[in-house]
Order: C-alpha cells, then structure tokens, then sequence
C-alpha cells in the first residue's frame, strides 16, 4: 500500500481527500483520516485491476464493519465491489476504509474524498422520478399514473393534484382513509361528485311494448356499475303506460306517462346500478314507448 496524495482543508474542513495504490491482500487507504467533523464520503476506483475491494468503518480503528454505500451511477448499494466505479454514502462513522481481500492484479488506484456535506447519490429509502414517481423502502408503490387510481391498502403514496379517468374505470381496491386523487378527464377538468368523464359516458334508445325485460343497457364487466343520470320515456301508444326501470330483476323507478306524452327527468344523484348487472326495462302493460338513457360507467 502507498499513499500517493492528499489534500485537506483544514480552516473550514469542508472536505479531506486522499488518493492512493492497493498493491496486495490486507492493503487498506482511509483509516489515515479522522473523519470527525465529516458527514459522507465518496470512493472512485479507476479501471485496470482485478480483484475484491471492500468498505469498512469503525469508530475505535480497531474493529471495522461492513459500510454500504450507493453506486454514483444508480446502481445497487454494495459493501464490496470487483469492478471500477465510483460509490457515496452517508459516513455514519470516525473512521473509513478501502481494503483489498481479493488481489488478483493490480494495484489498484484508489480516490477518497470525505465531505463535511452529503455526496451519495441516494439515500437507503429512495425516490426515482421518471413519468412515474416509485418510493422504495419497504417495498416499491409507482403513483402519480392513471391507474394508479385502483391501489392497495396501505400503500405509500406522492400525493397528486389529479389522475384522469381511466378509459375502463379501475375496481378500486383502497381502505376507507387510504389517500385519494382528484379525478379528471382527459382534457384535464375536474369531474365532481355525481358525473362521468366523456371517455365513460353512454346514451341508449330502446323500443319497448310487452311487459317482459328487455336490456336497456347490458352489463359493463366486473366490478363496474351503469350510472344513471337522465330517463325520457316517449309515450307513442294510445293509453297510458306504465315504465319501469330494472337494475336486473329489481325495480327501482316507475313512472306513468300519459297517451302521446313524453316524460323527462334528471336524477340529482344519478342511480347506482349493481356491478355487472344489466339495466332493464319493461311496461305494466302491453303498449308502445322509447325509453332513453344517458349516464356513465362506474365502479
């Protein structure tokens, strides 16, 4: 081993740097340096050698423990490394050391710099912003997407001003409390309690004269529901009818309308049909109408 350079800036200890060759097994560079003072420390390990070079720490110079530190390049966090490359971390310690276990050729160069201000590249919980924002501890949660609107209880989560709504609406899958988003359409309005984005709206014309069920509006797929905002039931027969508005076999709106009468309405809370269940109709009696709807898919 043999030190070849270093620097140090004593009046503000703002950084210590040290620069030196491993030349066989045991050969170690760093422990030179009280690192008191000192908050990280970064190493770089030109090419041309091979062999095992480990990172240790210790606060007394006579027991050393593994140190991790982060690869500069995004790589994964290692104690011991067989290639060239540059790696940071928090120092966490009064003592730090390059020591060669493994000498196969070489030397091997070595280049520590221990700064008084924070050099790794990450720390052991990261954050990765690219399109989607993931936070790694625990485990890894992607939000800030679209889809993320469907996620797991528990989840760790960037809160978001808004995600549009998915072309086929995701089951939810949260916990009452979980965190939420504001939902949008894909033109980025907010779409409030009650509405449907364009992307999920639907409009339906039927003609209706017996009195079994005739499918308005099949079913949407697991998990999802037919929600409905407008009826207009045009009565073309010569009596009065009855109409009846079916979520599957169940009744759940009937309105009369006269002979040569059209009936409009507008639900201010739109009807919530069962998931994947079709939305039927049928008259009290045999007679002639159209009924209409307009609404959107939900879950």
């Amino acid at each position: 081993m043999q030190i070849t350079e270093r620097d140090s800036y004593e009046l503000t200890r703002e950084a210590e740097i040290i620069e030196g060759l491993l030349e066989q097994v045991g050969d170690a560079i760093g422990a030179e340096i009280d690192a008191v003072g000192y908050q990280a420390v970064s190493v770089q390990l030109p090419p041309g050698w091979t062999g095992t070079v480990v990172f240790e720490v210790s606060n007394d110079g006579i027991t050393w423990q593994a140190k991790t530190l982060q690869a500069v390049s995004g790589g994964a966090q290692t104690s011991s490394v067989t290639v060239a490359g540059m790696w940071a971390g928090d120092l966490g310690a009064r003592r730090f050391r390059v020591r060669s276990t493994v000498f196969t050729t070489g030397p091997v160069p070595v280049k520590i710099v221990f700064s008084a201000h924070s050099t790794s590249s990450a720390s052991p919980s990261s954050q990765t912003v690219s399109g989607a924002v993931s936070v790694s501890g625990s485990g890894t949660t992607s939000v800030a997407k679209a889809e993320d609107a469907a996620h797991a209880s528990g989840d760790l989560g960037v809160p978001s001003f808004a995600v549009r709504q998915p072309a086929t609406p995701a089951v939810p899958t949260s916990a009452a409390g979980d965190y939420s988003y504001v939902l949008a359409d894909s033109e980025g309005k907010q779409i409030p309690s009650g509405q449907g984005a364009p992307e999920v709206a639907f409009q339906s014309r039927t003609d209706l004269t017996t009195t079994s069920d005739v499918a308005l509006r099949a079913s949407v797929g697991a998990g999802l529901r037919t929600y409905i905002k407008d009826v207009v039931v045009e009565n073309t027969g010569a009596a009065a009818v009855r109409f009846l508005l079916r979520d599957g076999t169940t009744t759940i709106f009937s309105v009369t309308v006269p002979a040569g009468s059209t009936f409009a309405h507008t639900f201010g809370q739109p009807i919530r049909g069962t998931a994947a269940t079709a939305v039927n109709g049928q008259l009290g009696a045999a007679g002639t109408a159209t009924v209409m709807l307009s609404g959107f898919t939900g879950v």
